[in-house]
């Protein structure tokens, strides 16, 4: 059965596409859990005060209770 049809899950697995942009990310936080993976491009992206460039092929796996936001 697919993951995200499951009761109490965690893992929600989705295809984000982002726009160019030089404005900062913006900031959110949630619950549960949060992995990003870069198919292609340049994405930045904001924990708290850190900012991670992330390239194709790159990954990154955080709490997401931390404020956090992506750019690219």
């Amino acid at each position: 059965s697919h993951v995200w049809a499951r009761p109490g899950k965690i893992l929600r697995p989705l295809l984000v596409l982002l726009a160019r942009s030089d404005e900062p990310a913006k900031l959110v936080t949630h619950h549960g859990q949060e992995f990003n993976f870069v198919l292609e491009g340049t994405v930045i992206v904001t924990i708290e005060d850190k900012e991670f460039v992330l390239e194709a092929g790159d990954s990154i796996y955080f709490n997401p209770e931390q404020l956090h936001g992506q750019r690219c």
